[in-house]
């Protein structure tokens, strides 16, 4: 899995080393069936307000004139989900970064302790930079990959809706069209979101924090090529049937909305 810097050692989500599926049934079974709900409060928090806003503004810039910038349209919606990836991970890095810390903990601390601690590091009183750290990787990972989720999402959508002659596509085409979207761009992106999460989770002093380019090097010098998708299928397991149910909820949603509300 992704792994957290605790003065040298390596530990997620109460697992050392490496988080693989049968890790995660191992912490299971170890620490009790709350272990894996561990930081799902925060996580609640943050996806109601991150997903609204990328649909909202998925949909509000492909439909703009402004980002047709291509006579091709499937580039318009790559470089639509691309922006919409910058502003929402702009928007909730913090959330993201202090998520990161409550599931990567030793100790406890709930999400208020998280946040004062994260605050006070480097002996701010209050570092609101602090809570950007490590945003440089997450936005060079988000935008090629919201760019290929919500784009080929979209892409495929319309392109299923033309074939079939049908304005709504049903729920499962819609499963199925995201979850490939968002395999394909968790296989592009997976080794920067790799390395952004253990920047996030470093709480070392300052002047040990590491840096994109040297993190790379270590994980290549330590682990090669695969080191960088360490926890793929793990992380697959979640974000590829989350990103589908997700994607498809949304399309129904809206299409029942313009049926019944949007007169």
């Amino acid at each position: 899995g992704i792994n957290a810097e605790y003065g040298g050692q390596q530990k997620v989500l109460g697992a050392t080393k490496e988080l693989g599926v049968m890790q995660l049934f191992n912490a299971m079974r170890k620490e009790g069936l709350l272990t894996m709900w561990r930081g799902n409060g925060i996580s609640c928090i943050k996806i109601f307000p991150e997903n609204a806003l990328r649909f909202l503004l998925f949909e509000s810039l492909c439909s703009s004139d402004k980002l047709k910038v291509s006579r091709y349209d499937l580039v318009n919606k790559l470089i639509s989900g691309g922006v919409t990836g910058i502003l929402v991970q702009s928007l909730m890095y913090p959330v993201e970064l202090t998520k990161t810390r409550v599931m990567t903990a030793q100790s406890s601390r709930g999400i208020l302790g998280t946040v004062q601690a994260v605050a006070q590091e480097n002996g701010k009183r209050f570092g609101v930079l602090n809570f950007y750290q490590g945003i440089m990787p997450a936005l060079m990972g988000i935008i090629p990959f919201a760019a290929l989720q919500l784009g080929l999402s979209k892409a495929g959508t319309d392109l299923y809706s033309e074939w079939n002659s049908i304005g709504n596509p049903g729920f499962w085409p819609l499963l199925g069209i995201s979850s490939s979207a968002t395999l394909v761009a968790m296989g592009f992106t997976y080794p920067l979101q790799l390395t952004k999460c253990r920047m996030q989770a470093y709480t070392g002093p300052e002047s040990g924090r590491p840096k994109l380019f040297p993190m790379f090097a270590r994980i290549w010098k330590e682990t090669g090529a695969k080191g960088f998708y360490r926890g793929f299928s793990a992380n697959a397991l979640k974000a590829i049937p989350a990103s589908g149910i997700g994607w498809s909820v949304f399309q129904k949603t809206q299409k029942l909305y313009e049926t019944y509300i949007d007169y």
